[in-house]
């Protein structure tokens, strides 16, 4: 085997690994360092191209950012139990050393082929799905179809450690309480369409002001408003049909 590492987030890939896992020589594998740009998530990579994967490694950090396989044959993928594919997931995310401090958070089958599973970073019961490894798998081919590193942590500020008044919060922004179904805590980045003019990309604790609002012909509008946990500043919404 050829004497080459990979990071995933902060942890180490060995080359005795990736050779096992990606079924590849790795001592064959075609290094691109013509940099590329994922623009959604502002990071420059290269690629590193086994004989059936495409390893893409943030130029800066040398940090594995995604991998990719190139020789799945999806319409062969046969279907298989929950069980069995978070059997599969759990050893493959263990021999990837992949940061053993996240959760299995999401495991559910697409198109009825194959699987995806979310692993996110749990912050005191809160999980950040900024601090996250997706995966795209077959556990009755038992193969990686995809696998993306998302390497963004959250740092509380110190000095902000109360909690505001979620009442206070709903009465500012004239939320009708009638309609509150839910108010759950998650991690969330400020919306630019909320205020154009801010440049705060930072990551925040907020709360999850669910509503249920009827329409014409039984049909519900669902809004979701976010606020800082902390500060109770308004960070934007979404608007589920």
């Amino acid at each position: 085997h050829a004497n080459l590492d990979f990071r995933c987030g902060k942890f180490l890939v060995n080359a005795d690994s990736v050779t096992s896992i990606l079924h590849g020589d790795i001592a064959k594998s075609k290094i691109n360092l013509n940099a590329k740009t994922d623009i959604m998530r502002d990071i420059n990579y290269y690629t590193v191209s086994t004989q059936d994967y495409q390893i893409n490694v943030d130029s800066t950090t040398n940090k594995v950012v995604n991998i990719y396989n190139l020789t799945s044959n999806l319409s062969s993928v046969p279907t298989t139990t929950k069980d069995v594919a978070e059997s599969y997931i759990t050893k493959m995310y263990s021999e990837l050393n992949l940061p053993s401090d996240y959760d299995l958070v999401y495991l559910e089958p697409i198109a009825e082929k194959f699987w995806e599973a979310d692993f996110q970073k749990n912050y005191g019961g809160t999980y950040n799905m900024y601090e996250a490894v997706k995966v795209i798998f077959s556990p009755a081919n038992e193969e990686i179809i995809a696998l993306t590193v998302f390497d963004e942590s959250y740092s509380q500020i110190a000095t902000l450690s109360a909690e505001c008044n979620t009442e206070e919060c709903i009465s500012t922004l004239s939320i009708d309480e009638d309609y509150i179904e839910d108010i759950s805590v998650s991690f969330i980045k400020p919306s630019t369409l909320v205020n154009t003019g801010s440049t705060d990309s930072s990551i925040h604790k907020a709360k999850v002001i669910k509503q249920v609002i009827p329409q014409e012909e039984d049909v519900n509008l669902v809004t979701l408003t976010y606020i800082d946990f902390y500060t109770g500043e308004y960070l934007g919404g979404d608007t589920l049909q």
